[in-house]
């Protein structure tokens, strides 16, 4: 059977999206009153565009009185930059966000051996 060790050493995706959408519900739910603003803070987003980033994307996406997404870019990771960068353009569309430019990054780690971008999960995921 699966050691309780090595099972933890990579938490389930599901896991992961409960995790961050209880923080975000957490934040949002417990912010205190601002000064009425129609944009939120401006931030740049740097992913590896995995279900885990995808789902937080989305949610800042929808709540742009929190946040303004004012570029996306893409790394080598859970997929090649170039599929990550597909990927957000189609959340994106999906969402019904305004377009946010895209960038991608190095379609290889700087330095260590292969991810799982580079393995057929990664390819077509």
């Amino acid at each position: 059977g699966m050691s309780a060790v090595g099972y933890c050493k990579r938490p389930p995706v599901l896991l992961v999206l409960v995790v961050l959408a209880a923080t975000l519900a957490a934040v949002l739910l417990t912010r205190r009153p601002q000064p009425a603003s129609p944009m939120g803070h401006a931030v740049l987003i740097d992913t590896d565009v995995g279900p885990d980033d995808a789902f937080a994307i989305t949610l800042l996406l929808l709540h742009p009185s929190v946040v303004q997404v004012r570029l996306l870019t893409t790394v080598h990771g859970l997929s090649p930059p170039v599929t990550g960068a597909r990927r957000l353009a189609q959340l994106l569309r999906t969402v019904g966000h305004s377009p946010v430019p895209i960038q991608t990054g190095a379609d290889k780690p700087q330095s260590g051996g292969l991810s799982l971008a580079d393995y057929e999960w990664g390819r077509k995921y």
